[in-house]
């Protein structure tokens, strides 16, 4: 089994990024090869086009990041509290229980379908949100508003949520609506129940949930936030629900324009009542523009979009001695029939041919979409017939040294964190074919870790930036 330690790596702080390229396409790519260890490449995001070609398949995540971050007070002494909207009570429950094992899956037992639900109904609305502040406990009430005032979210502390780190079940009432006292139905989406209902509060009282460390790095570096920017580029271009020009950016050059249409969006309904958001965003994707997308598009490129609703279990460190020992949080995820058509279609090979077409290549951008495909390849391989790839399964997937990957093939991604389940999953798409049993077995990792490691060591040394806001990676066969 691996070894936490082997997942640590010099770390100066000067290379987290906290802001990002402008514009998205101008970050710094390094590419490397699989196949060929002694390969490695220095482009920009902007260049993507000259590495994919006709045949391949682009699969991203077209998840919405949510403005899930909470900043009020207490109510009966005014001090500060922050926090984090990790989703409805019941739909949170549902998918941290629920659903066949997709870890196990990967070690070869059978598994079941994804799990549904419904909302909340009449019951009063409930959220798990992790909160920061001196002394809280069961009934302190929290209050958080919109920065003109007009709304204000009131949360009542119910119990501990013993599954999420400082988590706290909330009860939550909306007042204040303006407008000479208009009630909840008079303001679009706040009256719905569960999920939907919620990403409407979020929406007026909510901020963008920046990593930790970009805030902690940005305060120790004097730099002023700037809310609106960040709730701009914190966005993918092809996000669901995104309008036109908000994931474009608002200084700098930014790009712009209307999101980029991506095959299967907004096909499927969320797993429960319209779970339809995630706490943090898939980074990967911050890069690229409509004009990247564009020029994919017309080098055949395909591109298909799955759903990975990100939660705040993504960039947990990993405390145990071994990695496989990491409890591994659970997440929302959606192939969709459109995306398993082209992953089906880029991974098959013409016959009758002399000499054979060569299969494309399914790239995924970053570690969520490359989670959702790999979960719904064992789900595949499990199920045989009863499978659909319109289900929502909650993944628990790890994916370390020693697994064997099914449909992905390369991979768009970040720079990542020390001591990450993501740095074990990237380091394991870089061992050799057939050496994966080998790389299981090692407590360092094996040689695909070692190489990314290294990769990490030659990045910082060239001046590339870290993290979400900053430079990527690319792995290719």
């Amino acid at each position: 089994m691996l070894r936490t330690s082997a997942l640590e790596y010099e770390l100066p702080e000067g290379v987290i990024a906290t802001a990002p390229a402008e514009p998205r396409d101008s970050a710094r790519l390094m590419v490397l090869w699989r196949s060929d260890p002694s390969r490695v490449e220095h482009a920009r995001v902007a260049d993507l086009p000259a590495f994919l070609g006709a045949g391949d398949t682009l699969i991203v995540n077209t998840t919405r990041v949510l403005r899930a971050r909470l900043m009020g007070v207490r109510e009966d002494t005014g001090g500060r509290v922050q926090g984090l909207y990790l989703g409805n009570a019941a739909t949170h429950d549902r998918g941290a229980r629920g659903g066949e094992s997709l870890r196990a899956m990967s070690a070869g037992s059978s598994g079941g379908d994804g799990g549904s639900g419904g909302g909340a109904g009449s019951q009063a609305r409930r959220w798990v949100a992790m909160l920061q502040g001196k002394s809280l406990r069961a009934g302190v009430c929290v209050l958080v508003r919109a920065g003109e005032g007009a709304l204000c979210v009131r949360l009542r502390l119910i119990e501990r949520d013993v599954r999420e780190h400082a988590a706290w079940i909330v009860e939550v009432e909306v007042d204040g609506m303006g407008d000479g006292g208009a009630g909840l139905d008079a303001v679009a989406g706040l009256d719905v129940p569960g999920p939907v209902g919620d990403s409407a509060i979020l929406e007026r009282v909510g901020l963008t949930p920046l990593p930790p460390y970009i805030v902690k790095a940005r305060a120790s570096r004097g730099e002023v936030a700037d809310e609106a920017y960040d709730r701009a580029r914190y966005q993918t271009v092809y996000a669901r629900g995104v309008e036109a020009g908000d994931a474009g950016g608002a200084r700098g050059g930014a790009s712009g324009g209307a999101p980029c249409a991506v095959e299967g969006a907004g096909a499927v309904a969320g797993p429960i009542a319209g779970d339809i958001g995630s706490v943090a965003a898939p980074t990967a994707g911050l890069h690229l523009t409509p004009g990247v997308l564009g020029a994919l598009d017309a080098g055949g490129v395909r591109r298909a979009g799955v759903v990975l609703h990100v939660g705040s279990g993504t960039f947990k460190p990993v405390e145990a001695e071994f990695v496989q020992q990491h409890q591994m949080h659970s997440e929302w995820c959606s192939l969709g029939g459109e995306a398993w058509s082209a992953i089906a279609a880029t991974r098959a090979t013409a016959s009758g041919q002399a000499p054979a077409r060569p299969r494309g290549r399914v790239i995924c951008v970053g570690t969520t979409s490359a989670r959702t495909v790999e979960s719904f390849a064992l789900a595949h391989a499990a199920a045989g017939p009863s499978w659909s790839p319109e289900a929502w399964l909650p993944t628990d997937l790890l994916i370390a040294p020693g697994y064997r990957w099914r449909w992905t093939d390369g991979l768009l991604t970040n720079f990542h964190l020390p001591r990450s389940t993501l740095l074990a999953m990237v380091g394991s798409l870089l061992d050799l074919p057939g050496s994966e049993e080998e790389a299981g077995c090692r407590e360092d990792g094996g040689a695909g870790l070692s190489r990314l490691k290294a990769a990490y060591a030659d990045a910082i040394a060239r001046g590339y930036r870290f993290f979400s806001y900053g430079d990527a990676m690319l792995i290719l066969p």
